[in-house]
């Protein structure tokens, strides 16, 4: 009984992805200390402190030529048969990303409570830039409703009932194959979306440690050298492009626009 309660999928859901959040959220900031009197109180002064802690940088090049022709065409194969395989498995993928959304949202909200309470905030800086990843989170799930609300679960059996060619070629529509890839791109964006907003809520929060000194600061350090890709204004300008490429790819718009254009 208690097995088949947490193997439901509206369990895990509504009840184990936000207790999974809260639980990490709590430990992760758990070890956040309280900034000291003397700690930098805004953003730009406490990435100086970040920077003087860093004692080594690491720089690559990287080079590479390849063919634009064939990375086309390995392209154009990979996104059919990721519609065939998305067809197949899109209750589930929607369902992990149900589950991704709901624990990092309740993570996010954990983890901005707990900093609240230890006077983390100390200027309007650290407010916007902890709050705007989690009103990106609710717009995922919204974004989220909407690509359940419009995939059609018969397109599932037609997919399982044939192979990746004949289900492109075939089985769907003009409307159909511009709606599929629209669709499948639409939900890596997603996918990409909750990514970011959880790397730039990871990396303030990380931020936050360096105001302070304590036997795990090596690890908050080497958080925000990670996580410093999003930082700043491209945390809001990268979020921002993916929420709406998300918006106009679900909500169908650039399905119509393609199949009326064609």
């Amino acid at each position: 009984m208690f097995i088949d309660w947490i193997d439901n999928s509206l369990t895990q859901s509504l009840i184990l992805s936000p207790v999974m959040g809260v639980l990490f959220g709590a430990l992760f900031s758990g070890l956040t200390k309280s900034p000291e009197l003397n700690s930098p109180r805004t953003i730009i002064k406490t990435r100086e402190v970040y920077r003087e802690r860093v004692i080594y940088r690491n720089s690559r090049s990287r080079s590479s030529s390849k063919d634009e022709r064939g990375i086309i065409g390995l392209a154009a194969f990979g996104l059919i048969v990721a519609i065939w395989q998305y067809a197949i498995w899109a209750v589930e993928i929607q369902h992990y990303i149900e589950y991704s959304i709901l624990s990092v949202l309740s993570f996010s909200v954990t983890t901005t409570l707990i900093s609240i309470y230890k006077g983390h905030f100390t200027s309007q800086e650290w407010w916007f830039y902890v709050i705007f990843p989690i009103v990106f989170l609710c717009f995922s799930m919204y974004l989220l409703s909407e690509a359940s609300s419009r995939f059609d679960p018969s397109l599932t059996s037609l997919a399982k009932g044939t192979n990746w060619i004949q289900f492109y070629l075939h089985s769907l529509t003009g409307y159909g194959r511009s709606f599929m890839i629209s669709h499948v791109i639409g939900i890596v964006t997603l996918a990409g979306l909750i990514l970011t907003t959880t790397i730039i809520l990871i990396h303030y929060l990380s931020l936050m440690n360096q105001r302070t000194t304590s036997s795990v600061q090596g690890f908050w350090t080497f958080l925000v050298g990670v996580t410093g890709v999003f930082s700043g204004r491209k945390g809001i300008v990268v979020s921002s492009v993916l929420a709406i490429i998300s918006f106009l790819l679900i909500n169908e718009h650039v399905a119509r626009w393609a199949t009326t254009s064609a």
